[in-house]
């Protein structure tokens, strides 16, 4: 490849080699395919390789491994769970649609908040106090998880999404 004589002819090994002394800077460190066609691309689009990172559907997948201390192993879950409108200096509950016999351990509880222009984490902690706490809790009248969500002031015009990581009952440990 010649980068004095642009009308040169570029080859997929001219590319790949490329690729090698730049991949450090692209931000992602995953190999291209054979035809270097993600490298080539607009840089705004995404290679469709990439996982979805968040998703607010409220569908269930599979985002990795739980691996215990015996070294076994069982799939961990992903939920997004559209939270709506924060409470108003109180408490608010609303279900994970989990049912609590499904659930064997919850592995990470996290969430945003925002009402277009202020973005918080859920929970949000000030150096003097905790704004925001969340909890996952079992709701034994209902039979399912739920996610409450705590503010001790006025969060009412913001939405939140809160994302949970779940191991279930189902799946045996490899």
């Amino acid at each position: 490849m010649s980068l004095t004589h642009p009308n040169t002819p570029v080859s997929q090994q001219d590319l790949k080699d490329f690729y090698n002394k730049i991949k450090g800077y692209l931000g992602y460190p995953v190999m291209p395919s054979e035809d270097m066609s993600e490298v080539v691309s607009p840089l705004p689009s995404v290679p469709s390789k990439y996982p979805v990172l968040f998703d607010e559907s409220g569908a269930e997948r599979v985002v990795g491994w739980y691996k215990y201390s015996n070294g076994t192993k069982k799939p961990v879950y992903e939920k997004t769970v559209n939270f709506g409108a924060m409470p108003n200096n109180t408490a608010k509950d609303v279900s994970t649609g989990l049912a609590i016999s499904s659930i064997s351990k919850f592995v990470k509880v996290e969430g945003m908040s925002d009402d277009g222009n202020n973005f918080r984490t859920i929970p949000y902690v000030f150096a003097t106090s905790v704004f925001h706490g969340i909890i996952v809790w079992a709701n034994t009248n209902t039979g399912l998880f739920e996610i409450k969500i705590s503010t001790n002031v006025d969060r009412s015009t913001e939405n939140a999404f809160v994302t949970i990581q779940y191991t279930k009952t189902s799946d045996t440990a490899q």
